[in-house]
């Protein structure tokens, strides 16, 4: 996968783009707001498969995208909080 990051406002947004593996390419966009004592963050994707099969499978891909960010941002989580991650 290759990534470029598009927009950075810290401490509050960062934004990226990627390519993957030449078949879908999409962006990522983390918004961080401060609630209470901590942060919450806010994650959008935009996925564009490329190719038929690509296409067919946009909702199954979209899907396991989801679940490994969700998977990333639990680890960071972690980390921030003195833990190690999962």
């Amino acid at each position: 996968m290759i990534s470029e990051i598009t927009g950075y406002d810290p401490p509050s947004r960062l934004d990226y783009r990627f390519v993957a593996c030449g078949k879908i390419d999409g962006e990522l966009t983390y918004r961080l707001e401060p609630v209470g004592e901590g942060v919450e963050v806010f994650q959008r994707q935009t996925l564009r498969p490329r190719g038929t099969l690509p296409k067919l499978l946009s909702p199954l891909i979209g899907a396991a995208f989801s679940r490994a960010i969700a998977h990333r941002l639990k680890g960071i989580k972690k980390l921030l909080e003195g833990g190690d991650s999962p």
